[in-house]
């Protein structure tokens, strides 16, 4: 009984050096790609991204990332490009556009993309939205000889971005994208073998 509790006392330790010491959080630099480690809780699952970001240049808190999620090897390939848009405009409606697609141009070419969520923030209303899924050899091709990308929300038959928006329109600098990519994916690909790590000290305690 004395060495299981050692083994557990051992294990929580290393599990808390590895929360609090070890998980990626890059200094944010202004215009240039950082690496960060981000977790959320999502009803009663809890999910993780190593994500690399740029503040943007028309509202600076609206990050332009990349999600990267931690929970297989094979995942560390993939990257969400996900923005969002603070608003003042006061639509109470606001909350109605979550999972609405509308249209918008990003880097000269004409989209859909998703607003996933919408949430009170400061005095105003924070939108999330969603450019898809892809992998990041594909995002570095898509941004490659690029140093700005634009994102601009367009007007369709049902929606006035105007309505919901005061900033309609946002850039990003792409300094030093491909390279967070690499460190983002070179994190995920750590934290996928320690937690498998982990996984086997657990079924070892428990057999």
């Amino acid at each position: 009984m004395r060495i299981f509790i050692i083994l557990l006392l051992a294990l929580n330790t290393n599990i808390q050096a590895q929360t609090k010491d070890e998980l990626v959080d890059e200094d944010r630099i202004e215009n240039v790609w950082t690496v960060s480690y981000y977790s959320f809780e999502n009803y009663d699952d809890k999910q993780t991204y190593v994500v690399a970001s740029v503040n943007g240049k028309i509202s600076h808190g609206d990050r332009f990332s990349i999600m990267i999620p931690t929970q297989k090897a094979e995942y560390c390939d993939y990257g969400k490009s996900m923005t969002t848009f603070y608003t003042t405009a006061g639509n109470k409606n606001i909350n109605k556009l979550q999972n609405k697609i509308i249209p918008a141009v990003f880097k000269n070419e004409n989209i859909n993309i998703e607003i996933e969520n919408t949430s009170k923030f400061l005095l105003g209303d924070r939108v999330f939205i969603s450019m898809g899924v892809n992998t990041l050899s594909n995002i570095k091709n898509f941004f490659q000889n690029k140093n700005l990308v634009s994102l601009q929300l367009l007007d369709e038959q049902d929606f006035n971005v105007i309505d919901y928006f005061d900033i309609k329109e946002n850039s990003f600098s792409l300094n030093g994208l491909d390279k967070a990519l690499d460190r983002a994916r070179d994190e995920c690909l750590s934290i996928v073998n320690k937690n498998h790590n982990i996984d086997k000290s657990l079924n070892m305690v428990n057999n």
